[in-house]
């Protein structure tokens, strides 16, 4: 749950009387939607297919990437990264470079599944 911002000012009017007035506000959110790893401030760790069989494991900043042969364990790893470097996300990305899937690891114990719907559910909500 956000906590409000308080803003608190007082005014002295022209016939010395003191007023105080506070405001409350929720914190500005920055809208996460178009998967810009410009706009996050946390680490990255991207799992995609390799060219032949395998998978990669590369963090956005880095050069460097660790292949795996297996799709699941290439994912494992990737969590163990992000586990590490908290606040952190993991994304999944297919071969044609759509996002397949994506964590969230939040600075405490927190892990939220924030990819995108399963091809039942999306169908599910068309109408």
């Amino acid at each position: 749950m956000a906590s409000l911002a308080v803003r608190r000012t007082a005014e002295i009017s022209a016939n010395g009387v003191v007023s105080f007035a506070s405001e409350r506000r929720r914190p500005e959110r920055t809208r996460r939607g178009t998967h810009d790893e410009e706009l996050m401030s946390e680490p990255v760790f991207t799992v995609t297919p390799a060219a032949g069989r395998g998978w990669l494991v590369r963090r956005a900043a880095a050069d460097s990437s660790d292949f795996f042969g297996d799709r699941r364990r290439a994912i494992e790893h990737a969590h163990a990264l992000a586990l590490a470097a908290r606040p952190a996300m993991v994304r999944v990305l297919g071969s044609s470079g759509a996002v397949e899937d994506e964590w969230l690891f939040g600075p405490g114990k927190g892990v939220r599944r924030i990819g995108p719907l399963a091809p039942r559910e999306a169908g599910a909500l068309e109408v």
